[in-house]
């Protein structure tokens, strides 16, 4: 079968995001066609503003970052550069440009297209992006929601199952439950929120950086940041929420933010970007037990969790406990499954079903409270990096009628510190004594202990270098020699092999691994999970000794997780174990340590007479060792005989 004038035809599949379109296209009439037939384009530009910024009053920051997909509908018009334009007519530009490109690389006519969208997407959306499409040249598009795209792509079009869908993008995230059999896909139920995502993310740090900005005068001739600036300084935010889900993830007390100043970075807590990712994981984990209460799913009746966006970890860190196998998919996933739904709809001429939009989660539901409090500091910007955003802020050139610049005066805003300066340093203390004085005691003292820690480092770095030596911390097993030490070597037998390279971390990623060693032995546990993760940090997966150094820091994880008892710790330990987890979600020892440090957990709450607390407990332990036998027998005392336990999220 051809289109029209003998033309072939192809079905398109498009996952709409907020920064940008992606299309999947394959020829819609012959059967049999396999995946290699898909073809894929992005457009993350087509002339059009995807990422938006508006004036508002209400906010904790002047200006707000819509985007172009949000903005349908609402029956405003948007900047498009100088001008105003309805959100619906630049869609359509889009979709149309998107359309004319996949014809032409298909020399076919796009005779189906299915629209890929999140679930919470407002019917007046829903509405006008099908009009938009319409205009584009796009005939009888239809919207299915990302879950049920995920799905699709996943079983490609044919499987059957039970699937539990995490979606994270710009906007939020978006869990769903769907049910395939045989080429029919039922959406089981919907939760979602706002936090985390980037734009979430980017608002809480620029909502610092920006008074700072103001304070220190830093804003070319002090004035507002122009819409293109704002742009730039959301696209640093983000980029820094996805290298801190990376597995390389940043470490040290503090993390430098590049929101692309030429002259200077921000340095923001760890502590603080640690708290809010695990607020932000506690809120998916809040959502998904919701979403299997609601729909009356047992979580061991799901058959994988679909993980679709850039940033996954939070997501595995998240629903770990449900023990359940997970599934990255790549970023045309939800394209590719919006087109094969479009070429099963073709090829079968089944009526399509559609489902409809869902009301927006309701805030009042949101229990776990505000972001932590997050400071900032100026720092140095390094040396130009060629890796940094290819389209940073064009500096402003010299006016000629403008008067000559003025000399250097006492009222000028001073050079950010150097980290080493005084003044970086006196910036910790201020931040320490404000933490003290508004009762952040616990706190304070992490931070102070934290700075010492890199002082002792530095410092031991420097005597190094200065006397030729090398010191490691005194710890109960023997030193790791540095490379340049001489180490003796054993005799060998006559005729025998040369020993080989040693086993264990070597040179900077052992001493670090050897200073979290010895925090353990002082029950500092936070700062010697820290040290580890700065060991790991080092490394990378060339490295020889990478799979020793990540298999030292997982053990500094769990000794800290389970030396760390009581409840009061239960929930530092919980996080410092499922850290671990996401490290290396097949060592069975992490999962066997999940499952052991929740049900003390859970026994000293029975304990303690908190019978609903330790349920919970031990329902999430069962989750990671549904065979653990002190869980099973203190559930069957809590709850009564005969009463199957359900597991927990």
């Amino acid at each position: 079968m051809t289109g029209t004038g003998g033309r072939g035809r192809v079905s398109l599949g498009l996952d709409l995001g907020s920064t940008g379109l992606r299309a999947a296209y394959a020829p819609a009439d012959p059967p049999g066609a396999g995946h290699d037939r898909v073809r894929v384009l992005e457009d993350s530009d087509a002339g059009v503003p995807w990422l938006l910024c508006e004036r508002t009053a209400a906010g904790r920051l002047p200006v707000t970052f819509p985007s172009l997909k949000s903005a349908l509908g609402s029956g405003r018009p948007v900047r498009d550069g100088g001008a105003e334009a309805a959100p619906e007519e630049l869609m359509a530009r889009a979709l149309r440009t998107l359309r004319t490109r996949v014809e032409a690389a298909a020399s076919a006519e796009v005779v189906r297209t299915v629209l890929s969208v999140p679930a919470g997407y407002g019917s007046a959306q829903r509405a006008a992006l099908r009009s938009a499409a319409q205009r584009a040249g796009l005939a009888g598009p239809l919207l299915i929601n990302d879950s049920a795209a995920a799905v699709i792509g996943h079983t490609a079009g044919g499987g059957s199952g039970t699937y539990l869908v995490l979606g994270t993008g710009y906007r939020g995230f978006e869990l769903g439950l769907v049910r395939a059999v045989r080429r029919h896909y039922r959406a089981l139920g919907y939760e979602g929120a706002e936090a985390p995502g980037a734009r979430a993310f980017g608002e809480w740090v620029l909502a610092v950086v920006f008074p700072l900005l103001r304070e220190h005068a830093l804003l070319p001739g002090g004035a507002e940041p122009a819409r293109a600036d704002w742009h730039r300084m959301l696209r640093g935010a983000c980029r820094l929420w996805e290298r801190l889900d990376a597995r390389a993830a940043p470490s040290g007390p503090v993390v430098e933010l590049d929101l692309g100043f030429p002259r200077f970075h921000f340095g923001l807590p760890r502590a603080a970007l640690d708290d809010y990712r695990q607020q932000q994981a506690a809120r998916i984990q809040d959502r998904a037990r919701t979403l299997f209460q609601q729909t009356g799913v047992e979580h061991s009746h799901v058959d994988a969790v679909l993980l679709a966006g850039r940033t996954t970890g939070i997501g595995r860190c998240a629903l770990a406990p449900l023990g359940l196998p997970f599934v990255e998919l790549d970023e045309a996933h939800l394209a590719h499954g919006a087109q094969l739904y479009a070429q099963q709809l073709e090829r079968t001429q089944q009526s399509p079903e559609e489902e409809g939009a869902l009301l927006p989660p309701d805030p009042s539901g949101d229990t776990l409270g505000g972001e932590p409090r997050l400071t900032a500091t100026l720092l140095p910007a390094p040396g130009p990096d060629p890796a940094a955003d290819p389209s940073p802020a064009t500096p402003a050139q010299p006016d000629p009628a403008a008067a000559p610049p003025s000399p250097p005066s006492a009222s000028a805003p001073p050079a950010p510190p150097s980290p080493s300066s005084p003044a970086h340093g006196r910036e910790f203390l201020d931040e320490a004594r404000r933490l003290a004085a508004t009762g952040r005691t616990d706190e304070a003292c992490a931070l102070l202990r934290e700075v010492l820690d890199e002082t002792r480092e530095v410092l031991d770095e420097l005597l190094r270098r200065q006397d030729g030596t090398v010191s490691v911390p005194e710890q109960d097993t023997a030193p790791v020699p540095e490379p340049e030490q001489q180490t003796p070597v054993p005799e060998q037998e006559p005729g025998a092999a040369p020993p080989g390279p040693g086993p264990g971390p070597t040179g900077e990623a052992a001493r670090r691994l050897a200073h979290a060693r010895l925090l353990l032995g002082q029950r500092r546990w936070g700062q010697a999970v820290h040290a580890s993760h700065a060991a790991w940090a080092g490394e990378t997966a060339r490295s020889a000794g990478a799979a020793d150094v990540l298999e030292a820091m997982i053990d500094v994880h769990c000794e800290a997780a389970m030396a760390a008892s009581g409840p009061e710790h239960f929930e530092q330990a919980d996080s410092w174990l499922r850290c671990a987890y996401q490290h290396d979600s097949t060592n069975a020892r992490v999962r066997g340590l999940l499952a052991e440090r929740t049900y003390r957990h859970a026994a000293e709450l029975h304990r303690r007479g908190t019978r609903r607390e330790a349920l919970e407990a031990l329902r999430a332990c069962l989750g990671w060792d549904p065979e653990h036998p002190g869980a099973q027998e203190l559930l069957t005392l809590l709850q009564g005989p005969g009463i199957r336990p359900r597991g927990g999220v």
